[in-house]
């Protein structure tokens, strides 16, 4: 990807030099991840809500890439479509947990990977108030990152309640400024629902219960969601939807996650192909850059761009379903 990098800005420097933002970042600051991991799979990130518009030549064709469209139809929290839903593992023997993930980044501040240390803190004073007013059920602990104990650090990293130190990928882009400086974690009374302060994006909503709860999840984050939009005013494009550091992240932000036990699919070396043809991505056992273990993966949504958040969590629930059709059907012989 490096090669790709020096490519692009080879192409397009000429066009954008001497261009930057109402922020400063720069064209070469969006591509600064790319250049240091000829790896990674995209290569850049956005360093505040204008880049999406300033640097459309290189956000356009890669987001065409990723999502199959430049234009997000909609935004759909509706439950309408989900109450005929039946239990995809009553038993509880494939599914072990659900988790639905969204991004928000505050309108008029740099994205993470541009922020200085004081925008930082004024983003987490931001986004703090914003959470202030949600439902008090939602509320519970709030801790920054610098005050928690090694011990509590590893057991709410265990638990998939806390996000880890920015990757490589994160840290070329600027992302691992200041660690952990104004970096927070508030969990909901229940700890079914984490709020990430100042990771990969300003904010990073997630909702993760035990066994295959979708509509369960899907409901709580369509409520937390609906709220955070009376709450703030967060970075969005008329025609991208929410804005992400992450292009692949832009539209809904929403991932909609799995983990399921597939031992017949996994032994077949077919779960790649199947998922990739479903539009699935496939992680490890414990999420992006982990090894497969016991035959636990954990499968999402591709895209992010071009269809509602209903749309993507059914879509998501239907092809689980047929994955475990086909997992069922191998075992059977």
């Amino acid at each position: 990807m490096a090669t790709a990098t020096s490519s692009l800005y080879s192409e397009l420097g000429q066009d954008f030099s001497g261009l930057r933002t109402e922020h400063g970042v720069s064209l070469a600051d969006c591509l600064r991840s790319g250049w240091a991991n000829p790896d990674s799979k995209i290569g850049f990130y956005a360093g505040d809500a204008q880049c999406y518009r300033m640097f459309r030549a290189l956000f356009r064709p890669a987001l065409k890439r990723m999502h199959g469209t430049v234009r997000q139809p909609g935004h759909d929290w509706s439950l309408d479509g989900l109450d005929g839903w039946r239990c995809l593992d009553p038993a509880g023997e494939h599914v072990l947990s659900t988790r639905l993930r969204i991004g928000r980044n505050p309108a008029r501040h740099p994205f993470p990977a541009s922020v200085s240390a004081a925008g930082r803190r004024a983003i987490e004073a931001q986004v703090l108030a914003a959470l202030s007013k949600l439902p008090r059920r939602f509320m519970g602990d709030h801790a920054p990152l610098e005050t928690l104990q090694d011990q509590d650090v590893r057991s709410l990293r265990k638990a998939h309640l806390l996000y880890h130190e920015p990757d490589r990928f994160m840290a070329a882009a600027g992302m691992a400024r200041d660690w952990p400086e104004a970096r927070a974690l508030a969990l909901s009374a229940d700890r079914r629902v984490s709020f990430w302060i100042n990771e990969e994006d300003a904010l990073r909503i997630v909702v993760l219960l035990p066994g295959e709860a979708v509509r369960e999840a899907f409901a709580i984050l369509a409520e937390v969601a609906t709220e955070l939009e009376h709450a703030g005013e967060w970075a969005r494009d008329r025609n991208l939807g929410y804005l992400a550091s992450c292009p692949s992240n832009a539209g809904t932000t929403l991932r909609v996650s799995l983990r399921m036990r597939l031992p017949e699919l996994s032994r077949s070396g077919r779960l790649s192909g199947l998922c990739r043809g479903l539009g699935l991505d496939v992680r490890g056992s414990n999420g992006e850059h982990s090894r497969i273990e016991d035959s636990v993966v954990e499968i999402s949504n591709r895209r992010r761009l071009g269809m509602s958040e209903a749309a993507l969590t059914a879509m998501v629930h239907a092809r689980a379903a047929r994955l475990l059709f086909w997992e069922k059907r191998l075992a059977a012989g």
